[in-house]
């Protein structure tokens, strides 16, 4: 990645976090990074491709954050809830700060799939890897991490779209945990 594409990015997050992806607009993106609309058709021609390119950014930035914090922890189950509380309840936090932005964290857009589906298998990586940690005899009938992994990251989906307070998200998270491992 390019200089000028990363301060795009940079840029066009906190442009995406006060408006939403709706209305947010090329110019606002260009004036935020200083410089001219054309040019930044240059090199992003579509509003799109910059929120594409965006998602990816921040899911390495999650999983590397995930990484980092988590050397510095030896018990798995707290190194469980670390991956949870960076990829969900920070994402959580951070893409709820306005209405505008919370459209963000629904991301409804059918243009995000491929990029949605890389950033969940980043999520399901750094779940895998931890639950590796656990004694096989913490998951019902010996079922496997990666199995596990994927259970977690699809009930966090459903549970994003039910919960209405940050509250509600940690305590279903616990409730998660307390359901696929035997603590």
């Amino acid at each position: 990645m390019t200089e000028k594409e990363e301060r795009i990015l940079n840029a066009s997050k906190e442009i995406f976090l006060k408006f939403g992806y709706t209305k947010t607009t090329m110019n606002d993106i260009a004036e935020a990074v200083g410089i001219s609309r054309p040019g930044l058709y240059l090199i992003y021609p579509k509003k799109e491709e910059i929120f594409k390119a965006l998602i990816l950014k921040l899911s390495k930035e999650l999983s590397a954050e995930v990484k980092k914090r988590n050397a510095k922890v030896k018990e798995p189950l707290l190194k469980l809830r670390e991956v949870l509380n960076i990829w969900v309840v920070d994402m959580y936090t951070l893409l709820n700060q306005s209405p505008e932005s919370a459209e963000l964290y629904e991301n409804q857009f059918c243009f995000t799939k491929k990029c949605m589906q890389k950033s969940t298998e980043l999520f399901i990586s750094d779940l895998e890897e931890v639950l590796k940690l656990f004694p096989s005899k913490s998951f019902n009938d010996n079922i496997e991490p990666k199995d596990v992994a994927v259970i977690i990251s699809s009930a966090v989906i459903g549970i994003k779209k039910q919960v209405h307070h940050l509250d509600d998200l940690k305590r279903n998270i616990d409730l998660l945990i307390r359901i696929c491992i035997k603590i």
